[in-house]
Parts: structure tokens; sequence; C-alpha cells
């Protein structure tokens, strides 16, 4: 069975899109953030600005990673930021799966990461300035990564439509791509 990885930067719609096609696929989703949070044991406010935590994110994204690769289902996976970065998670990715880029205009992204509720935080490096903004990040990641996204993934979505736009795409995709493997 395929895995359907979603990668972008922060605010492209990865969680979103991601919940609501598998909502009307009938297929699991999981969140990679998510997941690399449970495995540390939750985060506190400061944690964004410590570098242990970006380094213990970092292994439980790549652990996170594994272990959907290894799952026998079909599912849809938002990932982290980063994930896509990181050549271990690329190789699993590959190998289990295809890779969807939501492609998002850095300002949308932007506006979006501002009117969330959730996390407001990235994996930043060895950059741990507090006075930065999750969304001055998206913007800063996506033009740094946008290229390694695009080499990498085997569909892009450019998502900055409505959400209904959006899912009607990667859903058309999803699919194709089930209808293909069978």
């Amino acid at each position: 069975m395929t895995k359907i990885y979603l990668i972008g930067i922060p605010g492209c719609g990865k969680t979103t899109l991601g919940k609501r096609a598998a909502t009307l696929l009938s297929l699991p989703f999981f969140d990679t953030d998510q997941m690399a949070v449970s495995k540390i044991g939750g985060i506190e406010p400061l944690d964004p600005f410590r570098p242990k935590f970006h380094q213990q994110m970092y292994y439980a994204q790549i652990e996170s990673i594994s272990e959907i690769a290894a799952m026998d289902d079909t599912a849809i996976i938002a990932t982290g930021a980063e994930v896509a970065l990181i050549p271990s998670c690329v190789k699993d990715m590959k190998s289990s799966g295809i890779i969807i880029l939501l492609d998002r205009k850095p300002e949308l992204a932007k506006r979006d990461i501002s009117n969330t509720q959730g996390p407001r935080w990235v994996m930043v490096g060895t950059d741990n300035n507090p006075d930065r903004s999750l969304s001055e990040l998206a913007t800063e990641e996506y033009f740094r990564d946008i290229h390694a996204y695009r080499s990498l993934c085997d569909y892009k979505i450019e998502n900055n439509g409505t959400e209904d736009e959006g899912t009607a795409q990667l859903t058309d995709i999803i699919r194709r791509e089930i209808d293909l493997r069978k």
C-alpha cells in the first residue's frame, strides 16, 4: 500500500488539506509534528528556543517517518517542514509512497500561520532568536527550501486558493495514484 506524504513550508496546508482528504477518502491520517511532540513528551512554551528541543524533534521526526513507512496501510501523512530535507526521511518516503508538495505563496502561508490556534514553531537549527515569528521563518524557509521541495516531489499543488480547491486537487491525485497501484 502506498503512503501519501505532504511536504511544504509551515502554513502551506499540509495538515488542513491532509485531514480533509483523509476524511473524504476514508484513509488514515498522520501528522509527524504531532507524533514527534508526543515522542518527546510534549512541548513547553520556551522549548522552540532551546537547541536540545530541536535535536529531539529532529530524531523524533526521523523515527515517525520510519514507523509510518513500515506500515502496510495506505495513509495520508502531513510531514514537518524539515522532514523533506532529512536524507533518511526522503529515502523512506520515496520507497514507501508518493510525495506531494503543497506550494503556497509565502504571504498566504504567513497569514494562515497568524490565524492558527496551533503551535507556532519550527525547527530553526542553530538560530534560536526568540524575536522571530513562525510566519517570518516560513517566508525564509520558502525561499531557502523551495527548490529542494520541488526536486523531491512527485506532484505539486499550487495551494493558493480555497481549502475546497486545494482538497479537490489533493483528492484527485490520491485517487489516481490508488487506482494506478491496484
